[in-house]
């Protein structure tokens, strides 16, 4: 089986999103945006080689099937961290989330 870029974007992609999660679950917010840009950046390599056909070997075909796969299942445990951290933190500070009240009691527009 010969190398594949495709293959080996998911690979560093795969990695990328274990450390998002490790970021999240540590809320290093610093750590995770910078981890977000990279991770944006190799999945917009990633795409433009998806535009190369496809390599004829079965057996790299179903390496980077099982990549992608694994690369499905890291990114659904992420989203699924981040929406809990998110609402923790709505719970613990809902002020901070909500939209500003505009209006008085009144009705009318709030001066700035």
């Amino acid at each position: 089986m010969t190398s594949d870029s495709r293959l080996i974007l998911l690979g560093q992609l795969i990695e990328v999103t274990d450390r998002q999660i490790e970021a999240a679950r540590t809320l290093q917010h610093q750590m995770l945006d910078e981890l977000n840009a990279l991770h944006s950046d190799l999945l917009f390599q990633l795409t433009v080689a998806m535009q190369e056909p496809l390599p004829m070997d079965q057996e790299l075909l179903d390496a980077i099937r099982d990549k992608a796969g694994a690369l499905g299942r890291s990114q659904e445990r992420l989203a699924t961290l981040a929406g809990s951290v998110v609402s923790i933190l709505e719970r613990a500070n809902p002020a901070a989330v909500a939209p500003p009240n505009v209006y008085a009691r009144s009705g009318r527009l709030r001066a700035g």
